[in-house]
């Protein structure tokens, strides 16, 4: 075998999937695996672009592309969100649906996308501690019972004895 370990690993895995009859446990399930592990792989690395990632797209195809996305963990969804979309802040992609719903529209996966609405803050105004006129005051409510420990009773633990 010529050439760099990449040429030899790239043989490998040729080798491999001609010789597939021959070995029974390298079925389509595995080489599915296969395929999507090294794509996640690619697709979790540092300094992706759009172009990199629809690149990768075209290479090995959309079902493979889309159960690839859907393996990644939670935190390789949101730091590739906020690799593709520069003005994502952290608390955009808390969850993992969300950051999944960003990577998904910026890769062009999804035609309708509707990010949840954002929420201006807006000063609150300014609340009246006492309570109106018309409105009873609110009952206050009772002290929960303290609860009874049986071993603070043993006698070790009283005092004289």
């Amino acid at each position: 075998m010529s050439g760099g370990p990449r040429d030899q690993s790239a043989s490998a895995l040729t080798g491999l999937i001609a010789a597939g009859a021959r070995f029974k446990r390298i079925d389509d399930k595995a080489l599915s695996k296969a395929v999507i592990d090294l794509a996640k792989l690619q697709a979790a690395a540092p300094g992706q672009k759009v172009a990199d990632l629809q690149a990768l797209r075209a290479a090995i195809g959309d079902e493979f592309f889309a159960a690839t996305i859907a393996a990644m963990s939670a935190h390789q969804l949101r730091l590739l969100a906020r690799r593709l979309d520069k003005n994502l802040k952290p608390e955009d992609v808390e969850s993992e649906g969300v950051a999944l719903a960003h990577v998904r529209r910026a890769l062009g996966l999804v035609h309708n996308f509707d990010p949840a609405p954002v929420v201006e803050d807006k000063p609150a105004a300014s609340i009246d501690a006492s309570p109106a006129p018309d409105e009873p005051a609110a009952p206050e409510p009772e002290p929960a019972a303290p609860s009874t420990n049986s071993y603070f009773g043993r006698k070790a633990f009283r005092t004289g004895d």
